[in-house]
């Protein structure tokens, strides 16, 4: 019965200023409000560097919301590869959050792990995310030390789940044809 309501109390608090440890389906991830200045700086400051930050959503029409026009390619990538471990870099708009903007472009992707998924939601459609690592350390599921150290930086843990993948798939999609970064 908790398990059910985790995703709400997660959305709650990311609302309240807190960065979300969370699952994903490719590495555990770290989740700050969108919009919201408190959880950018937080963000930044457990990231130990500067945005840009991964958008995660949690449904491929919040892209509307942001302004995003998808052309005929665009929406084919999405089909083929959302929602997943796939990352798309649309051109950003004016209504793109600053935290994910960088030169132009706003790198999304639409999460396929249902319970982060439904966190997501809850907390308005799109958060910000990056890995669950600080700079210059690998990825990796959370210990006892690092969750030692969480209540600094204000961090509630959503998932317990260990799972370790690899990064994501990165696909540039501001060109004319979709170009695979990674």
């Amino acid at each position: 019965m908790a398990r059910r309501f985790a995703p709400l109390l997660a959305a709650r608090a990311l609302r309240s200023g807190w960065l979300i440890a969370h699952q994903s389906d490719t590495l555990p991830g770290i989740a700050a409000l969108a919009n919201d200045p408190t959880s950018l700086r937080r963000l930044t400051q457990f990231k130990q560097r500067q945005a840009p930050f991964l958008l995660l959503i949690s449904h491929r029409s919040i892209l509307r919301r942001l302004c995003i026009r998808l052309n005929p390619m665009m929406r084919q990538t999405i089909r083929r590869h959302w929602p997943g471990a796939v990352t798309l870099i649309f051109p950003a708009s004016s209504r793109t959050p600053t935290g994910c903007r960088y030169r132009g472009g706003v790198a999304v992707r639409w999460i396929d792990d249902p319970a982060t998924q439904r966190m997501v939601a809850a907390a308005g459609g799109a958060v910000l995310s990056s890995s669950l690592n600080r700079k210059g350390e690998s990825p990796r599921a959370p210990c006892w030390k690092m969750r030692y150290r969480w209540h600094r930086y204000h961090i509630a843990p959503f998932s317990d789940e260990g799972i370790h993948r690899a990064a994501s798939t990165l696909i540039d999609l501001r060109g004319n044809s979709p170009k695979r970064l990674r």
